[in-house]
């Protein structure tokens, strides 16, 4: 095989594909509301007085309605795991930290190579993001 025959039949295929890949995931990234960082790994601080972080409310809300499982928990962290529920991810670890006078909320894919979650880790982030925010009023 020479190497013009190789970059024919191998890379080019490979480099476009990947482009494509690239394409949608921005598009879809962007759809769902992504304006800054686009990669598969998603984090957000949500203010919240000392008093209204019940982690564990928050995480049993979530479990609930989609489905997540709450792999541990304790009073300053609790971790959920969701599962392949479509095919823009094969799952993701959804964290949620106590601090000071906010709470981190972090989504990452289950399978530490994904590179491209199309807006999912993002769109975890931001369902939690207002079911904390409903557990402030």
């Amino acid at each position: 095989m020479t190497y013009l025959s190789l970059v024919r039949k191998v890379l080019a295929p490979s480099a476009i594909t990947s482009f494509c890949l690239t394409v949608i995931h921005f598009a879809f990234a962007k759809w769902k509301g992504v304006q800054e960082n686009y990669s598969a790994e998603q984090a957000i601080d949500v203010s919240m007085p000392e008093n209204k972080q019940h982690l564990i409310e928050i995480a049993e809300i979530a479990s609930r309605d989609k489905k997540w499982k709450i792999t541990s928990s304790t009073v300053d962290k609790v971790v959920l795991k969701s599962s392949f529920d479509s095919i823009y991810s094969f799952g993701e670890i959804i964290t949620l930290v106590k601090r000071n006078h906010s709470i981190r909320i972090t989504s990452s894919p289950l399978l530490p190579t994904t590179l491209f979650d199309f807006g999912k880790g993002y769109e975890n982030i931001q369902y939690l993001n207002a079911v904390a925010h409903s557990r402030i009023e």
